[in-house]
């Protein structure tokens, strides 16, 4: 349930351009999505953030996790992307977002 960017879906950030600029965006259907301290859906809650995106905290892709579903129907998934809240490095769930780009 995962995903990954592409070439494709990546821009050269202009202030370095060496750097390549990615973001997890919000799945427009749920809205939001719950920013938490570790890669595990019982950690801390940072933030329900309910914004567009907000930039990775360093490589455009998932990490492995603790095992989550985003809904009680939902299939079982354990990817999670590291993100950038106000400087502060937190988790999203990646099956529970709207997809990493640009």
């Amino acid at each position: 349930m995962g995903f990954t960017a592409t070439p494709a879906q990546a821009a050269i950030d202009p202030a370095t351009p060496n750097a390549v600029a990615c973001y997890l965006y919000v799945d427009k259907a749920i809205g939001y999505y719950n920013v938490r301290t570790a890669t595990n859906p019982t950690a801390q809650l940072i933030v329900k953030y309910t914004g567009t995106r907000l930039p990775v905290w360093s490589a455009c892709g998932e990490i492995v996790g603790t095992t989550y579903r985003c809904t009680s129907t939902s299939p079982q998934d354990n990817s999670w992307v590291a993100v950038n809240y106000n400087g502060r490095q937190g988790y999203v769930a990646a099956g529970c977002a709207g997809g990493l780009g640009a």
